[in-house]
């Protein structure tokens, strides 16, 4: 069903400890060997994740862009994401898989699967209060109890409606 948009780098086993070890997070084994497989994989919003409950803005599916794996390209690299938005987003998740256009699912370190909505979850200036940020919603919708059971429960497009 996925396919690789760059070759799997020789020395993905060190990349994977750098990344572990500069972010002090453990990414799950299926994470792990999903890198080791696909490394970043393309979507093009082809692939959705169904979701329960209208949970997302009244969605009932999450489209998926790009799962981040290790590249040049900065905007698909699990390093640079994550290190762009170790500020923006909560301390106990990275960022794994761009979702529809501008979001992210994001890795938490209990290994469960969490929704970052740039509205909802983004830091946001306070207007009232020069160089102040507004209070961060880090309540991050549940999405999957494992990368696993994501990757499972991915749909080509068509077979969502």
């Amino acid at each position: 069903m996925f396919q690789s948009k760059y070759k799997v780098c020789r020395i993905v086993d060190k990349k994977i400890q750098k990344f572990e070890k500069d972010f002090g997070m453990f990414l799950e084994n299926s994470y792990k060997n999903f890198l080791k497989k696909y490394n970043v994989v393309e979507c093009n919003q082809e692939f959705a994740f169904p979701v329960k409950e209208n949970l997302i803005a009244g969605e009932d599916d999450i489209s998926i862009d790009i799962i981040l794996g290790f590249c040049k390209d900065e905007q698909e690299d699990i390093y640079s994401v994550n290190y762009d938005y170790q500020d923006r987003i909560p301390e106990d998740v990275m960022a794994i898989a761009l979702v529809n256009e501008s979001d992210w699912l994001c890795l938490h370190t209990n290994g469960k699967i969490y929704y970052w909505d740039h509205e909802v979850h983004d830091l946001y200036l306070d207007m009232k209060q020069p160089n102040t940020y507004l209070s961060q919603n880090v309540d991050l919708p549940f999405i999957a109890n494992s990368f696993q059971e994501l990757l499972e429960g991915i749909v080509h497009k068509e077979r969502v409606k």
